[in-house]
């Protein structure tokens, strides 16, 4: 059963608020943290929670067939399980997981332009839309979605117009050329991935398999190769290249509250909340559009910084470029939800051709 319109643009928002403060919350945190073990922490914490949460999701899916549309009786019917879950699910950690939660902590220590990094987070709704392009799997993109799409990506570089000409004082740190390349080439691959794993889910979901059993999949077995990675990597030479961190885990004892509450946050709000959203929201929406969330994470970003850290504070004039940022983003959303697709009658979800063999 569909979700009521107005559900799907509370899920929407709050998945915007959530994964536009997890940003702030990996800033303080990689500061004691390295990347892979801070990936590791924080998917520990949110395979546990989900762990704990989805019987319940489960039991009140099973009551209701709606509000989070667990449908039991389609799980028994075609059920994704097997060899073919812990394919599925490795993949879905890898891509939604692992590489981009690690990518995006090491690009940050390299400096680089958050204007130019909002821009290139902001492709993944664009990459997202070309692999179904590509796939040309039902139902097709609608011919309305691409300026829609285009819309958005021109809403965000609005929105760091001032970071993107270089005026941002908090970014001025000289950096040598190759890092800034190697940091926004990081940024890129991780919002491809973000993309393809929107993707995947979309040819997933459905009566194989529901998406409060992806989304502990995927963080279980991510927080199984985060660890393991974790525990080979950082316990000699933490990897990062460019914030150095103490070696032997020796980094553990330098964590302040501060910093375990932003693990603490990245676990329950990133990686169990946002993830249970992320997939309510590919099955009511399509993939391409759940990614269009990437557009307004900058805004929630961008009003945090002013209110938190007055990051707008005697800029006068200048603000009109984040405002015209931001009206052009919401100008974007509401084009891309107007033109929502509806599935042809002989494409049910059950029906879509899986990305992965044998899913």
């Amino acid at each position: 059963m569909a979700m009521h319109p107005l559900a799907i643009a509370a899920a929407f928002a709050t998945l915007a608020l959530v994964a536009g403060s997890a940003f702030a919350f990996t800033k303080v945190a990689k500061a004691h943290v390295p990347p892979l073990s801070l990936t590791a922490l924080r998917l520990v914490i949110g395979a546990a929670a989900l762990g704990v949460t989805s019987p319940v999701l489960h039991r009140l899916g099973r009551r209701r067939h709606e509000a989070l549309d667990v449908l039991a009786a389609d799980e028994r019917k075609l059920p994704l399980s097997g060899l073919a879950l812990a394919r599925t699910a490795t993949a879905m950690a890898l891509l939604n997981n692992v590489i981009p939660y690690t990518l995006y902590p090491i690009a940050m220590n390299l400096g680089i332009n958050i204007g130019v990094v909002a821009v290139l987070a902001a492709t993944s709704p664009l990459i997202a839309a070309a692999l179904v392009a590509l796939a040309r799997r039902p139902p097709t993109l609608g011919r309305a979605l691409w300026p829609a799409l285009a819309l958005g990506l021109a809403g965000v570089a609005l929105l760091y117009a001032e970071a993107l000409a270089g005026k941002s004082g908090k970014h001025a740190t000289a950096r040598p050329v190759s890092d800034t390349l190697l940091g926004y080439s990081l940024v890129l691959v991780a919002a491809a991935c973000k993309g393809a794993a929107a993707v995947v889910a979309e040819a997933v979901l459905g009566p194989r398999l529901s998406y409060v059993r992806l989304a502990l999949a995927q963080t279980a077995a991510g927080a199984v190769v985060a660890v393991i990675a974790a525990a080979a990597v950082d316990t000699w030479h933490p990897l990062s290249l460019s914030h150095h961190y103490p070696a032997r885990m020796a980094w553990l004892a330098s964590m302040d509250g501060s910093a375990w509450g932003g693990v603490v946050y990245l676990g329950l709000g990133g990686s169990c909340l946002a993830y249970l959203l992320q997939f309510v929201l590919v099955r009511e929406l399509g993939a391409v559009r759940q990614v269009g969330v990437d557009f307004a994470v900058p805004v929630v970003a961008a009003i945090e910084g002013a209110l938190f850290f007055h990051e707008w504070a005697g800029q006068g004039v200048a603000l009109l470029w984040p405002a015209a940022g931001m009206a052009t983003i919401l100008a974007a959303l509401a084009l891309m939800h107007a033109t929502h697709r509806t599935p042809p009658p002989d494409s049910a979800p059950s029906e879509r051709a899986p990305l992965i063999q044998g899913a």
